[in-house]
């Protein structure tokens, strides 16, 4: 009985801890990455898709994004969309694709960029800390209706604790590794 609730609530922790790794992978830390701008909205064809749906996205050195439309009149659009993005980076249109240099990172937008690592890597903690309320909630209700019998909310409690620290440890690591690839020069 107490199984199945562990392993759906270890699979709700895998997707907070999936989706903290890809938010921080799409900072800007001065080297070119394609999660940068796959997911920007485009407007195409009447719908807003991903970048990624749109183009060919390369990186031909390490400071520079290439996206090349597969429809060309799209091409504008994506221009705009990148330089009005709050990603502060600018596109050059040479008539058949994109150049996208991403500038040399400043010590204050690399405190800037470790400030934002803190800011998500607390928003992980928190979605953990209200998925074991809630989870932690529906075992007391289960208690109550017996379902479970208290041994069974005791273990289940010590299994949740030890699974929660677990998953903030994960973060904290990731967040760790990310600061210092963010603050190095």
């Amino acid at each position: 009985m107490i199984e199945p609730i562990i392993k759906s609530t270890q699979k709700e922790f895998d997707d907070i801890l999936n989706h903290f790794e890809t938010e921080i992978s799409k900072l800007n830390i001065g080297r070119a990455n394609i999660a940068l701008v796959e997911d920007l909205p485009i407007k195409y064809y009447g719908s807003t898709v991903p970048l990624k749906q749109t183009a060919q996205l390369a990186i031909p050195d390490p400071k520079t994004i290439s996206i090349q439309p597969w429809d060309k009149t799209v091409l504008a659009e994506i221009e705009n969309a990148i330089n009005n993005s709050e990603l502060n980076l600018k596109a050059v249109n040479d008539g058949s694709k994109l150049s996208v240099s991403l500038p040399p990172l400043t010590e204050e937008r690399r405190t800037e960029l470790s400030k934002i690592v803190k800011a998500r890597e607390e928003e992980s903690r928190v979605a953990l800390r209200n998925i074991r309320q809630k989870v932690w909630e529906e075992v007391q209700t289960k208690v109550k209706n017996s379902e479970l019998t208290e041994d069974d909310k005791y273990h289940f409690e010590d299994g949740l604790n030890k699974l929660i620290n677990d998953y903030n440890s994960k973060i904290d690591e990731t967040a760790s590794k990310k600061t210092e690839e963010v603050m190095k020069v």
